[in-house]
């Protein structure tokens, strides 16, 4: 994947998520023969991930300029997600990335 324009990189310490501090370790992103992409990380130190799924025309109407901080808005939007409604599940942790035409990113529960 070297199209800059459909990166994401989940990176960085959150101290900001319910439940306490994480590290987030980018894991090597997918691609699906649908043009659809994976993207994830490790979240630290409860050895669980994360991953995203979005397709390619999606990301780059996400409102941000870098890999990086798309993959901030991403967990901004995880975040924002988070709610008493949506409490942190061990089986819950993959998510669609949603992106409004006006570049508002939202995450819902990847459904199978």
């Amino acid at each position: 994947m070297t199209d800059h324009s459909t990166r994401i990189i989940i990176a960085g310490t959150r101290e900001d998520r319910p439940g306490g501090t994480r590290a987030l370790t980018p894991r090597d992103p997918c691609r699906e023969p649908n043009g659809t992409h994976g993207f994830g990380a490790d979240l630290d130190p409860d050895a669980k991930q994360v991953w995203f799924r979005v397709a390619s025309e999606d990301i780059r109407r996400i409102r941000a300029e870098t890999p990086r901080t798309r993959g901030d808005r991403v967990v901004d939007a995880r975040l924002a997600w988070l709610s008493p409604r949506h409490r942190p599940r061990r089986h819950l942790n993959r998510f669609e990335l949603r992106i409004s035409d006006q570049g508002d990113t939202w995450v819902e529960r990847l459904r199978w």
